[in-house]
C-alpha cells in the first residue's frame, strides 16, 4: 500500500519584500511649491517624496526616461518612513541626474527610515546642522 505525504511549507518574510512600489520621476522641473506635480505613479521628484510620506510602503523612485538637472526652488520634503519601510532612489544607467540646491536648499533630508540613493549627484546643496550641543 502506497502512502501519500502532504508537506506544507510556510515562509515568513517581512511584508516590505512583497510590497515594493515604483514611482517614476518624469520631469526635471521643480515649479509647484510644497506639493509637487504628478498623479498615479508619475510626477516630479517633490511629488514622489510627498507621495511616499503620505502613503506608507516601500518604494523604488526611478528616473526612467530623463537625464539632466533638477534645480530646487525650495527645500525638498523630509523623508519620514515608518515600520521598516525602505526607499531606493536610483537612476537608470546611462541617465544622469543632478539635484542642484542653488547654494540655498538642502539636497535630501531623511528623518527616519532606510533610504538608498544610487547614481544621483547632489550639487550646490546647503546644509546647516545643529549647534553642536551648545
Amino acid at each position: 500500500m502506497a502512502r501519500i505525504f502532504k508537506i506544507s511549507l510556510i515562509l515568513v518574510c517581512p511584508a516590505y519584500l512583497f510590497s515594493l512600489t515604483s514611482l517614476n520621476v518624469t520631469t526635471l522641473t521643480d515649479t509647484t511649491p510644497y506639493t509637487g506635480s504628478g498623479s498615479g505613479t508619475n510626477g516630479d521628484l517633490r511629488w514622489c517624496l510627498n507621495y511616499i510620506n503620505a502613503n506608507p510602503d516601500s518604494y523604488d523612485i526611478r528616473f526612467p526616461a530623463i537625464s539632466g538637472t533638477i534645480t530646487l526652488n525650495q527645500m525638498l520634503p523630509v523623508v519620514n518612513l515608518f515600520n521598516g519601510n525602505t526607499v531606493t532612489i536610483n537612476t537608470a544607467v546611462p541617465q544622469s541626474i543632478t539635484i542642484d540646491g542653488q547654494g540655498l536648499y538642502k539636497g535630501l533630508t531623511i528623518r527616519q527610515g532606510n533610504v538608498t540613493v544610487e547614481s544621483v549627484t547632489f550639487s550646490n546643496c546647503f546644509a546647516h546642522g545643529g549647534d553642536g550641543g551648545q
